[in-house]
C-alpha cells in the first residue's frame, strides 16, 4: 500500500529515530515514552507505549509486507515478555536508564508498582502480534497477563488502577485520573474482548471483565455526555475521556455492541462542544473555578477526530453543528508538526503557546482518508 506523502516522514521516524531500541541492544525491541525534542536524547523505556508500538507495527506489517514491521512487532513483544514481565504475568511500567530516575518513580522497573491499564495495551500488542506472526508465545504471554488482571486488580467487588507488587496489594486511589479506576479504563476491552475471541470458551473470564468494566463506566456518563474523570465527578479531562470513547467505539466496530452508539455520540458532542473549541480549547474542563485546564495537547486533538472519523463510519452524523468547524480543529493539529530542524514530537501544548489555526485552512483530504477505517474493518486502539 502507498502512503499518503505526508505520512511518510512519521514512518520513517518510527523505523529510524531509535524511539525502538536496536536489535544488539540489551534492551532490544523496548520503545522510549519519547526522544526529548530539544536535545534529542530519550525518555525512559515505556511498556505502554511498547504496547501501541506493536499494535501500531502489526498493523502496518499488513500493508507494508515488505518494510520489516512485523519484525520491530516481534521485538517490541520479544522486550515485553523477556524484560518488563513477571512470570504470572505483571507488566513492569517504566525502565530508566540512570538509577536516580529508576529510585525516584514507584512506578519504574524497580519500584514495582503497576498499573491496569498499560498492561492491557502491552496484552493487545501481545495479541495482535500473535496474530500476525502466527506464534503462540505472544498470545500465551497475553493470557498471563488477563490472568494477573483478575487477581490482581479486583479485590472484595472493587476495581483499582494499580497494584504494589512489592506488598502484593493494590494501591490506594489517587488525585490524578490515571491513579484511579475511572471510566477510561474501558480502553481494555480492546484487549480483553480480542484475547476472549482468540480463546473461545476459555476466554470467558475476559469477556466478563470486560462487561464489568463497561457497566462501571456507562454508570458514569453524566446527561450532557462527559465522563467525568476525577472521584468526585467535577472535572473531565478530555484525554480520559477520550479513552472511554475509543473503548466503546471498538466494541461496536469490532464486536457488534451497536447499542453504544447513543453514548458515543453524547460523549464525541461533549468533547467538540465544549472543550475543542478552535478558538477556546481546554485540556480539562470544570465547573470549579481554578480546576479548568486551557490549551491543547497533540495526542488529544488527534485522539478527538479520529474518534469523530470512526464514528462517522459506524452511524450517520446526528448534525452536529460543530462538524462545519473540523477544519480549523485539524488546523490546530498541524500547529503541532515538528520543526523541521528537529525529531519529532508529541509535546504539551500550554494556553500561552497554543498554536493559531492557519488562515482559510481545509482538512486534509488524504489525512482524512487514512484516519477511519473500512467499514467492516477492525478498529485497533491508539494511544
Amino acid at each position: 500500500m502507498q502512503f499518503p506523502d505526508e505520512l511518510r516522514p512519521a514512518l520513517a521516524w518510527l523505523r529510524t529515530s531509535g524511539i525502538q531500541r536496536p536489535d544488539g541492544d540489551a534492551d532490544a525491541g523496548g520503545v522510549h515514552a519519547w526522544i526529548d525534542e530539544a536535545t534529542g536524547r530519550p525518555g525512559f523505556l515505556y511498556s505502554e507505549i511498547t504496547g501501541y508500538f506493536m499494535t501500531h507495527a502489526a498493523w502496518l506489517a499488513r500493508l507494508q509486507p515488505e518494510a520489516g514491521w512485523l519484525e520491530r512487532a516481534r521485538g517490541a513483544a520479544a522486550w515485553i515478555v523477556d524484560r518488563a514481565m513477571t512470570p504470572d504475568g505483571a507488566v513492569l511500567a517504566r525502565k530508566y536508564g540512570d538509577a536516580a530516575g529508576e529510585a525516584g518513580d514507584p512506578y519504574s522497573f524497580t519500584g514495582r508498582r503497576v498499573l491496569y491499564f498499560d498492561a492491557t495495551m502491552v496484552g493487545y500488542g501481545l495479541v495482535l502480534t500473535a496474530r500476525a506472526t502466527g506464534e503462540a508465545r505472544w498470545r500465551d504471554a497475553a493470557r498471563r497477563i488477563a490472568d494477573h488482571l483478575l487477581v490482581a486488580f479486583e479485590v472484595g467487588g472493587e476495581r483499582f488502577a494499580a497494584h504494589d507488587l512489592a506488598t502484593a496489594t493494590p494501591t490506594p486511589h489517587g488525585d490524578r485520573w490515571s491513579q484511579d479506576f475511572g471510566s477510561f479504563q474501558l480502553k481494555s476491552a480492546y484487549f480483553l474482548m480480542a484475547l476472549a475471541q482468540d480463546l473461545g470458551d476459555a476466554g470467558a473470564p475476559y469477556r466478563a471483565l470486560c462487561d464489568r468494566v463497561l457497566a462501571g463506566a456507562l454508570a458514569t456518563q453524566r446527561d450532557d455526555g462527559r465522563f467525568p474523570t476525577d472521584r468526585a465527578g467535577d472535572a473531565t479531562h478530555l484525554h480520559p475521556h477520550t479513552y472511554t470513547i475509543e473503548g466503546l467505539l471498538g466494541l461496536v466496530a469490532n464486536h457488534g455492541r451497536t447499542d453504544l452508539l447513543p453514548a458515543i455520540a453524547r460523549a464525541i458532542d461533549w468533547s467538540f462542544s465544549v472543550a475543542l473549541r478552535p478558538t477556546s480549547p481546554v485540556q480539562q474542563w470544570s465547573a470549579t473555578p481554578g480546576r479548568t485546564i486551557a490549551g491543547l495537547r497533540s495526542d488529544v486533538v488527534a485522539q478527538s477526530l479520529r474518534a469523530h472519523a470512526i464514528y462517522r463510519q459506524l452511524a450517520p452524523s446526528p448534525g452536529w453543528a460543530w462538524e462545519a468547524e473540523l477544519p480549523a480543529i485539524w488546523a490546530l493539529l498541524d500547529g503541532f508538526r515538528p520543526r523541521a530542524a528537529g525529531p519529532a514530537t508529541a509535546s504539551t501544548s500550554t494556553a500561552a503557546a497554543r498554536p493559531t489555526p492557519t488562515r482559510g485552512a481545509t482538512c486534509s483530504p488524504t489525512r482524512r482518508a487514512c484516519t477511519p477505517p473500512a467499514r467492516g474493518a477492525p478498529v485497533t486502539s491508539s494511544s
